[in-house]
């Protein structure tokens, strides 16, 4: 996509945009915490997660051909497990030390909710259903599935309101209608708003 700001024009990588504003949505509900952006509280845990993160997408959109071939298995074919295995121990140990400042925080200020805060106060009252292992996954499915469908769904948005300029016109003017004053009650007022909320 093209940025046009004042007499400058650069271009810009949407995609890789809206995956980070979506995956620091996610990791805020999941962990409280954001970790893309400048702003950040602990850098080197943010790169860590970055890390991670691009590397378990990576690895999750590959196909495997000792899956197709199994007796490829046997002979260790192309390191693929053994690289998934120390993927995986790289994310459980993140999330383990997500988990235990949960743990620590979540004596001194009882009022803030978080999705992990929930999942822990769930352990709580049944320890042998909600174990660690359970939160881990629950939310590592939370990160998987809602950062990749939600960023592509907006870019896809996006994309075809930039073939549709005449459809963008009208949504523009919309929202600066809106500006200030959303209200999901005004959904016939302004049919483009409502199907972009609706979608």
């Amino acid at each position: 996509m093209l940025l046009i700001t004042g007499n400058s024009s650069k271009s810009v990588e949407m995609k890789l945009l809206l995956f980070e504003l979506t995956l620091n949505n996610i990791t805020m509900m999941i962990g409280g915490k954001r970790y893309y952006g400048d702003d950040m509280e602990d850098l080197d845990k943010a790169r860590y997660f970055e890390e991670v993160i691009k590397e378990l997408f990576a690895e999750a959109g590959e196909s495997n051909v000792v899956d197709f071939i199994p007796l490829l298995r046997w002979i260790g074919f192309n390191g693929q497990e053994k690289k998934l295995v120390r993927l995986l121990g790289k994310r459980n140990q993140f999330m383990h030390k997500l988990i235990e400042e949960h743990r620590i925080t979540r004596r001194q200020f009882k009022d803030e909710k978080v999705l992990i805060d929930v999942l822990m106060s769930l352990q709580e009252d049944d320890p042998n259903y909600y174990t660690d292992e359970i939160i881990i996954a629950l939310v590592q499915d939370l990160l998987m599935a809602g950062t990749d469908t939600s960023s592509r769904t907006v870019e896809w948005a996006i994309s075809l309101l930039l073939n549709h300029l005449e459809v963008l016109k009208e949504a523009q003017a919309e929202m600066t209608l809106l500006q200030d004053k959303v209200d999901y009650s005004m959904n016939q007022m302004f049919p483009i708003f409502h199907i972009f909320i609706a979608s």
